[in-house]
């Protein structure tokens, strides 16, 4: 027998919703080499400029260094936890 559509239904049957799902897997070690890459250059661009030095105490170079510091280990466990960013990738 043929199946029944009801109250102008026109849906014979339901693929599940397996069948269209799609898997994306994020490259975790390249994101955490390039974050590594980063953070390197960022703290060659800060031992470089010498010329800022004069700038600040040593009390405001230090209190600096720690916000560095714990920016970049935020970001980094931002990134290894699967966040993007406004990233299109």
């Amino acid at each position: 027998s043929a199946p029944t559509a009801f109250a102008g239904s026109n849906v014979l049957a339901l693929k599940p919703a397996s069948d269209e799902a799609v898997a994306y897997k994020r490259d975790y070690e390249e994101r955490a080499k390039e974050l590594a890459e980063d953070i390197a250059f960022e703290e060659a661009a800060g031992v470089a400029s010498d010329a800022t030095t004069g700038l600040f105490t040593d009390a405001a170079a230090v209190e600096a260094a720690e916000a560095k510091k714990l920016a970049n280990d935020r970001r980094a466990r931002s990134l290894l936890q699967g966040y993007t960013g406004n990233s299109c990738s």
